[in-house]
């Protein structure tokens, strides 16, 4: 998963530039944590 992650990633700053890598750091890279909520 996370060799494919790299690779498609490469492929989408290649094709996007500029705008994928303002993206990527707004984006977290996976699904955000969850925490337990309070009871």
């Amino acid at each position: 998963f996370i060799a494919v992650k790299f690779l498609e990633e490469k492929d989408l700053r290649d094709f996007y530039g500029e705008e994928y890598k303002d993206y990527q750091k707004k984006v977290p890279m996976l699904v955000p944590f969850i925490g337990k909520k309070s009871i």
